[in-house]
């Protein structure tokens, strides 16, 4: 045979066992032990069937839409070790999450916005050597790899230092103030002569000493958590590492009420009359049906000739967004925060009336605002279908009031339900709402900017207490403003 047959024959063998093979990358010889698929897809090469590209994939190399559902899905998947392949376009993509479960093992949640709430981002761990805490906005927020911890390397802990991403000490070792682990025991570690030897029965230990007096000094104790109203404290007054509850800075004085069927309850919503609009703190009334009536529900307020309704001069938003009756939809307080303290009246619902529940007639609303009230002596707001209960429970909020900050109001409504049963309507009138301004005792300053609370600094807006940063500190300090805007003179 001569060689140019010789060479055409090779080539006619290659091409012959090259056309059995079904994949995305055509090789010259079948692999050995080469198992196929339904599909006739090369498995033992990696090929697995890809039903949307109706075609044999390797996953980890080809994107594939059975395997995700769009690019955040996609990359979701790939940062919790899914070994998938995401289309090109994903890689300009942010992911989003909602916990840390979400981002896998090398990142971690973090917040797009100020709100700790909202949006929320998958972002890279720390690396060691890296800079990690330090007062920061949540959307800057750094945080070490889990297996590292985030340690203080300059000096005494202070509320706002950074720190640094570093290996945790060993068990023989202690951290000082300056990052460096220290060896609790000098040289090598000798074994004792008698742990090499069964020793002899432990001889019974003395009684305990008698308990320490109460006014005992508190001991120095790391908690490592971060708690953000501060720790719960024992019976000698030294914290302990439980997170403590909220606590109401600010209470309102308790309304009065001897009246029948419902009861007044006031509620505010900026907090100690800061975190509003300046100079103005906002209120929310209710009606809170009393026990064992058998009431059913509360479907109006009114107003008539010998029983009117009165509301006091309010602020109202700009249009348009304010509203009237229903509160307001959650959409247009992102788009205007300033329409969270609009002033408005309702019956139980408070996010927009946005399937028109309730209604109103005989109130000009638009005579409304911060110098004139309402003065109503035939009008009301009502429930469209008074047989069935508009919110769950005995509290039906009534309307939302924002006035001047260290001012005193008056409300007085009439309101009208059903019992159970179908057993007829029931009526209260002349129900009073006398509002007193909260007393301030969270000590923050006028114009204060940034305020330290005796272990971290928070943002603080209009006198509200926004993002703090998250240091776990040794001891509590003593809370002051450590910056002021700076046309407050301090």
């Amino acid at each position: 045979m001569s060689v140019l047959k010789k060479v055409m024959y090779f080539a006619y063998l290659v091409y012959a066992k090259s056309s059995e093979v079904n994949g995305d990358i055509m090789p010259v010889l079948r692999p050995v032990g080469g198992e196929r698929d339904d599909n006739n897809c090369l498995t033992g090469a990696g090929f697995s069937w890809c039903e949307t590209s109706q075609s044999c994939i390797r996953r980890w190399i080809t994107p594939c839409e059975d395997n995700y559902s769009d690019c955040n899905d996609c990359l979701q998947r790939q940062r919790k070790g899914e070994n998938i392949a995401c289309p090109q376009d994903c890689d300009t993509t942010t992911v989003s999450c909602e916990n840390d479960n979400d981002c896998g093992d090398i990142y971690f949640c973090r917040p797009t916005t100020m709100n700790n709430d909202g949006p929320k981002e998958c972002v890279k761990y720390s690396k060691e050597g890296d800079s990690c805490g330090g007062y920061t906005l949540p959307t800057y927020q750094s945080r070490c790899h889990p297996s590292f911890e985030c340690v203080n390397t300059m000096g005494p802990m202070i509320a706002d230092a950074p720190g640094r991403c570093m290996r945790p000490c060993d068990d023989l070792s202690l951290r000082d103030d300056y990052g460096n682990c220290n060896r609790l025991l000098k040289g090598p570690i000798m074994i004792p002569e008698h742990d090499m030897y069964p020793l002899p029965p432990t001889p019974i230990p003395p009684p305990a000493p008698p308990p320490m007096p109460v006014n005992q000094m508190c001991s120095e104790v790391m908690c490592m958590m971060y708690c953000e109203n501060g720790f719960q404290t024992d019976e000698n007054g030294c914290n302990m590492c439980l997170c403590a509850e909220p606590v109401n800075q600010c209470p309102l004085p308790p309304l009065e009420c001897r009246n029948r069927y419902v009861c007044p309850k006031i509620t505010e919503i900026t907090h100690c009359s800061e975190g509003g609009i300046y100079g103005y703190t906002t209120y929310q009334l209710s009606l809170i049906i009393q026990p064992d009536m058998d009431i059913k529900n509360i479907y109006a307020i009114y107003g008539e000739h010998e029983n009117r309704l009165i509301i006091p001069p309010a602020y109202q938003t700009d249009e348009p967004f304010n509203t009237d009756i229903g509160g307001m939809s959650e959409n247009i307080m992102q788009i205007n925060p300033d329409s969270r303290y609009d002033s408005w009246l309702t019956i139980g619902i408070t996010d927009g009336n946005k399937r028109n529940l309730i209604s109103t007639i005989g109130i000009d609303f638009k005579d409304w605002s911060t110098l004139e009230g309402l003065n109503i002596d035939n009008g009301a707001i009502f429930q469209m279908d008074p047989e069935t209960p508009i919110v769950p429970g005995d509290e039906y909020i009534i309307g939302q009031l924002t006035i001047p900050s260290n001012t005193n109001a008056r409300a007085v409504v009439n309101a009208q339900g059903r019992f159970i049963n179908n057993e007829g309507s029931w009526m209260e009138q002349n129900i009073v709402f006398d509002i007193q301004p909260p007393e301030n005792t969270n000590n923050i300053p006028e114009g204060c900017t940034l305020w330290y609370d005796g272990c971290n600094n928070c943002a603080v807006i209009n006198g509200n207490v926004g993002g703090c940063t998250r240091m776990m500190c040794i001891q509590q300090g003593i809370p002051r403003c450590v910056m002021y805007d700076p046309g407050h003179g301090h």
